[in-house]
């Protein structure tokens, strides 16, 4: 391998040593006597895509992250579905990490070619200190993925029912429990929750002002695929 795979694998197998080798500039005067030396691409990327960077916020190594960044890793660097390390972090729901490449200026609304934000992907796996930073940090939870749906609508459709109460009490509550005109089928988030079962999630939306007898443009009513009498 080439010096570049080695520290994409170093990076991979969170062998931190190597990768500070790997990264570490060479003494004052030393290229003279060897000649003009190839520097490490810290942007390298696999077949997948996938850079040191994305592979330290899969881990959530912070050394390693700090290591990459120092070293001028491109921070929003995309691999082949459009993900960045973000996207990578927060799916993993590692705050720390998070922190780390929001500091170093990550955006927090930019879309994989699903278009789905960080956001989605935290919320999707109910981690809530993730998308509360995030958040925190102005990212928009009304913003839908390719299949319409807003990180609600997947924080109600698999249940996270910490990070449903987050999303509820941000100030854009009342568009976030509509149907999106990008959803052809007007689905909203109680939809979601009634399908799959999620009984506190659908308290919670009913608290919030969700209309319980929605129709969807297929007729199906959110209180014929979960009975009223189990919410109370």
């Amino acid at each position: 391998m080439g010096k570049d795979q080695d520290l994409l694998h170093a990076v991979k197998t969170e062998d931190l040593l190597t990768a500070q080798r790997l990264l570490q500039r060479p003494r004052p005067g030393k290229t003279k006597l060897l000649g003009t030396a190839k520097r490490v691409n810290v942007n390298f990327q696999d077949t997948d895509g996938l850079s040191p960077l994305h592979h330290a916020a899969l881990s959530g190594n912070k050394e390693l992250i700090s290591l990459l960044l120092e070293a001028q890793a491109t921070v929003d660097i995309k691999d082949q579905n459009g993900m960045r390390p973000l996207h990578y972090a927060a799916w993993q729901g590692k705050t720390e990490p998070m922190k780390m490449l929001l500091k170093a200026g990550s955006s927090v609304n930019i879309q994989s070619d699903e278009g789905q934000i960080p956001l989605h992907l935290s919320a999707q796996h109910g981690h809530y200190d993730g998308s509360e930073m995030l958040l925190q940090h102005q990212s928009n939870p009304c913003i839908s993925d390719t299949a319409g749906k807003t990180p609600l609508d997947l924080a109600c459709e698999f249940g996270r029912v910490g990070v449903v109460q987050l999303l509820l009490s941000s100030n854009v509550c009342a568009a976030m429990i509509e149907p999106k005109p990008s959803n052809p089928n007007g689905v909203s988030p109680l939809h979601l929750a009634a399908k799959n079962g999620h009984i506190d999630v659908i308290r919670l939306l009913i608290q919030a002002g969700i209309d319980i007898n929605r129709q969807s443009e297929s007729g199906r009513r959110c209180i014929r695929q979960l009975s009223v009498e189990r919410l109370r």
